[in-house]
């Protein structure tokens, strides 16, 4: 009986330590969590104030760009108002540029001159003036049947007769003197539109060996002169194209502008009236499409190659690819005269110089290789012409007419 009250103890006893040992409560420490809350709101405090800033700044910017927009567009109203005055004093037409809002604000008024796209890739700027040059490179040969002496322009009167010796040896050149070079100055002056335009080329005096050695042909004045233009008014002074040359467009003296045919022969087209003249030129410019203007020309005279004929230079060549001549002449009752002897152009017995008719046929062909606005132009250029005379009077048993084929090649590479 004592062993088992002994085992009863024993086993009461173990049981006790087992409880003592086992936690009474399963679940965490309430401290422990309400920390972790504590820490979660406070991070998410955090994050909603990082929010507001941020939206306050998005805001901030937001204003920061409206007030630019703002900027910008008074800029731009400045600047076209300041265009819209400078036209009305005779400017350029009126444009508004794009504007770039920058910390330096003169900047931003930067002037219509500067912002002009240049005239060609070769243009400089100098000062206010823009210079421009400009021209071409020619290689050109060309072919008589007859050799008139006259080099590479053709001199309509005086081509021999076939009975000369003249008239029996052809006459065959390669030459460089065609090129050109030009140089246009614009600029603007109290309001003025200002133009300068100076072009040469080499058909100058040659000597009569020039072909023997060196070729050096000698530069000639072909233009010089200066425009002035204010408002509807405009001014010209210097060398130019004459009026009584057939203009492309309007009254202008820029060789763009000009009509003298598309012939390589210096001398261009017999029945084409032309000449370049020293004058002083006055215009009135109603509208863009209408104006009228006077000149004031060199007044020098021809005299026929006899004497019998005084006239205007610029009218030696007076038709349409053919001239006519009327005679005129009397008997001479001067003091000493020789009977049957006569004055004046075409007269019996004149020379045959005092020519009755001129008449050209031409046939013009022109190609374009390659082009390119940065780099120029190739060209080729062909003339082929048929060119007959007829005096008033010849000796008997001498040709009536004097004839002459002529042919021209042209290579040009024109600047760009």
């Amino acid at each position: 009986m004592m062993k088992f009250v002994r085992k009863l103890c024993f086993l009461s006893l173990w049981a006790s330590l087992m409880l003592a040992q086992s936690p009474t409560d399963p679940r965490p420490a309430s401290g422990t969590v309400e920390a972790q809350i504590k820490v979660l709101r406070e991070a998410l405090a955090e994050e909603q104030q990082q929010m507001a800033q941020q939206r306050q700044e998005i805001g901030r910017q937001h204003q920061e760009i409206i007030q630019q927009n703002q900027e910008i567009q008074s800029l731009q109203q400045q600047i076209a108002n300041k265009q819209d005055a400078s036209t009305k004093a005779g400017a350029v037409s009126p444009r508004i540029v794009d504007a770039v809002l920058t910390a330096n604000t003169p900047a931003l008024a930067t002037s219509a001159q500067d912002e002009k796209p240049r005239e060609s890739p070769l243009s400089f700027h100098t000062g206010g003036a823009e210079f421009t040059p400009g021209g071409f490179v020619d290689l050109t040969a060309f072919w008589r049947n007859t050799n008139p002496g006259t080099g590479y322009g053709t001199n309509f009167f005086s081509i021999p007769f076939h009975n000369t010796i003249l008239g029996q040896l052809s006459e065959t050149r390669l030459t460089a003197e065609n090129s050109r070079i030009t140089l246009k100055v614009t600029d603007k002056f109290k309001g003025n539109d200002v133009t300068g335009y100076y072009e040469m080329d080499f058909h100058g005096n040659d000597p009569a060996n020039l072909n023997v050695t060196s070729n050096s042909s000698t530069m000639r004045l072909r233009q010089f002169w200066v425009d002035v233009r204010h408002n509807k008014w405009e001014f010209l002074g210097g060398q130019a194209w004459s009026w009584l040359t057939p203009n492309r467009v309007g009254t202008s003296a820029m060789p763009a502008d000009v009509f003298y045919s598309q012939n390589v022969d210096a001398n261009y087209q017999l029945g084409l009236t032309w000449t370049r003249a020293p004058q002083v030129r006055v215009l009135f410019h109603a509208n863009d499409h209408w104006g009228m203007g006077v000149a004031l020309e060199n007044p020098d005279q021809f005299a026929g190659q006899a004497g019998q004929v005084s006239f205007p230079a610029a009218f030696n060549n007076a038709a349409d690819g053919a001239d006519y001549f009327p005679r005129n002449f009397s008997l001479d009752n001067s003091a000493g005269a020789k009977p049957n002897t006569f004055v004046g152009f075409g007269g019996p017995g004149s020379s045959n110089a005092a020519n009755r008719s001129i008449q050209e046929p031409t046939l013009d062909w022109v190609t374009t290789f390659w082009k390119n606005p940065q780099y120029g132009a190739l060209q080729l250029m062909t003339q082929v012409s048929y060119l007959t005379r007829s005096p008033w009077a010849v000796a008997a048993g001498t040709p009536k007419n004097a004839r002459s084929s002529m042919a021209w090649a042209n290579i040009r590479y024109v600047l760009p």
